[in-house]
């Protein structure tokens, strides 16, 4: 009796280790950060619930399609293969999974979690006038307060848009701001419900570090650094008496490399440099032929300053 015992108990260690060694163990949970500047020019109050728009939309269709996966079999489809071609069924498994379960949550959770959060912020009396409700100026802010509309309007316009990135739920993502829209009484398709970049744009291409020599693109108005420190608290310019009141910055671009900061004399020079060439282009874009008659394109003139089409003065 007690050998048959053991056997048994020996029987189902084996079926156990077999189990386990079907299932294989799940990939280290990754790091995700968003890198994009929309949401620092939403009012403080709102910024919270797109960061918990973007983690349901991003990370629970592909946490749980990830779970989901050891018991799909390998190729993710239930058929069998090797090779490229095994993995490439896996994938796309997957990606339909992630589809399937983004859609739903669309439709559902989502739909009816921002629509009682819209329903709440709209009942508050004077919304706009609460500091946490009112929008930050920021380096590349430039739409006007009629542009801006609501805070709540701004909130819709910016997860639509980040949402409609993604080509397979546009459908889904349509039907979402059909339903906000409804919530904030705007047309669909008047001027307020389009979405404008709250964000402009100045860059300056491969920025050198006199330190280390490491290259990178700087953008002056999207800057996630500058943002950052900006967003933190009272960091507004000031101006310097010890420096003939010049105006002093509360942040230093640095390098990613070596974290020394760049030679603001020379990032001046170069903005300076840019802005010449851009008013350069719009003046010679208004000359005009005195023999043609016609409008001179900036890469028409000639070396003496003459039209390319037929050699007239411009």
């Amino acid at each position: 009796g007690g050998k048959e015992e053991e056997e048994k108990e020996e029987g189902g260690k084996e079926e156990e280790e077999e189990d386990e060694e079907e299932v294989e163990p799940l990939p280290p949970m990754p790091m995700s950060k968003l890198m994009f500047c929309i949401r620092d020019y939403l009012p403080s109050a709102l910024r919270e619930e797109m960061d918990m728009l973007m983690a349901d939309v991003i990370f629970i269709p592909w946490s749980r399609t990830r779970t989901a996966l050891p018991y799909m079999g390998k190729t993710g489809s239930g058929v069998s293969g090797s090779g490229d071609s095994e993995l490439d069924v896996s994938i796309s498994a997957e990606e339909e999974a992630e589809v399937r379960v983004l859609r739903d949550r669309l439709a559902g959770p989502i739909t009816r979690r921002l629509t009682a959060r819209l329903s709440s912020w709209i009942s508050i009396p004077n919304l706009s006038s609460r500091p946490e409700f009112q929008f930050p100026h920021l380096p590349g802010s430039y739409l006007t307060p009629q542009e801006l509309g609501s805070p709540p309007l701004a909130f819709v316009r910016a997860a639509c848009h980040l949402l409609s990135l993604d080509a397979r739920v546009r459908e889904e993502v349509s039907a979402l701001r059909r339903q906000l829209l409804r919530v904030l009484k705007v047309s669909e398709h008047g001027v307020a419900a389009e979405f404008r970049d709250p964000a402009a744009s100045i860059s300056l291409h491969d920025v050198v570090c006199d330190s280390c020599f490491d290259a990178r693109d700087l953008d002056f108005c999207r800057d996630p650094e500058m943002l950052e420190v900006l967003l933190e608290g009272d960091k507004t310019p000031t101006l310097d008496p010890s420096n003939n009141n010049s105006l002093q910055l509360p942040f230093l671009w640095c390098c990613h490399g070596c974290r020394k900061p760049y030679r603001r004399a020379v990032l001046e020079r170069r903005l300076m440099e840019s802005l010449k060439t851009e008013v350069d282009e719009f003046q010679k874009q208004d000359l005009v032929c005195q023999k043609c008659n016609q409008t001179v394109a900036a890469g028409q003139l000639l070396a003496c300053g003459g039209c390319a089409q037929c050699g007239g003065g411009a």
